[in-house]
């Protein structure tokens, strides 16, 4: 298993790597450290991005026949890339309010 209920400390670099991507989406409450929260939360845009990709694009190649399905495909990525590119950015910014109080 991958211990995500359980905390493994934040002494070194892979274990603070380790604790915002394995452990994103059960992230531990260690005290004093704002800056995971954030990190966690760009690693879990990821592999929403490429799940938001494929199904829409799965739903459009089932809808529409008469279009290339290789610049639907195109469409739904740029889509995407700027959604999750605006979710991304918001992120940040949040990140930078919280390290600058």
């Amino acid at each position: 298993m991958l211990g995500g209920g359980e905390a493994h400390g934040l002494d070194t670099f892979l274990k603070k790597l380790y604790a915002v991507t394995v452990q994103a989406p059960w992230l531990i409450p260690y005290e004093k450290n704002d800056w995971m929260l954030p990190a966690a939360q760009l690693f879990l845009l990821i592999p929403f991005f490429y799940m938001s990709w494929k199904v829409e694009f799965f739903i459009w190649k089932k809808v529409e026949t008469k279009e290339s399905l290789s610049w639907i495909n195109d469409l739904v990525f740029k889509a995407n890339i700027s959604t999750y590119g605006g979710l991304a950015f918001i992120v940040i910014s949040f990140a930078f309010m919280i390290n600058n109080d």
